[in-house]
């Protein structure tokens, strides 16, 4: 499945644990809708060095059992620390839906894959 994800989806949430620590969330799905769960950070801040770190250690991982980095889209709320963090990275995506944007995301694909099944 790694190699075949299109979509990577970053999100946190906070009190899971003593200490308030956010803890940050990242996964791959491909266009059949299958979600996997890649990493589950704990962090000491929910701010842009958090998610740029997730996403170069995510870059060096992949590159250590030789796959290629072929996300076109990434799906996170509409943080900006998070916004940031992809721009910033050197592998542009083709796009990043926020959380807006998602539910239109979800409805295209269903309709997509119906017709294709048809």
């Amino acid at each position: 499945m790694l190699s075949e994800a299109e979509n990577m989806h970053l999100d946190s949430t906070f009190k899971l644990i003593d200490g308030n620590y956010p803890t940050i969330i990242s996964g791959i799905s491909d266009n059949k809708l299958s979600f996997c769960p890649v990493s589950i950070e704990l962090v000491s801040s929910d701010n842009e060095d958090s998610y740029s770190w997730i996403l170069s250690t995510l870059e060096i991982e992949l590159k250590k059992i030789v796959l290629i980095w072929n996300i076109g889209t990434i799906i996170a709320d509409s943080a900006q620390q998070i916004l940031n963090a992809v721009e910033n990275f050197q592998y542009r995506t083709k796009s990043l839906f926020l959380a807006p944007n998602i539910q239109k995301y979800f409805e295209k694909s269903k309709m997509n894959q119906s017709s294709v099944h048809k």
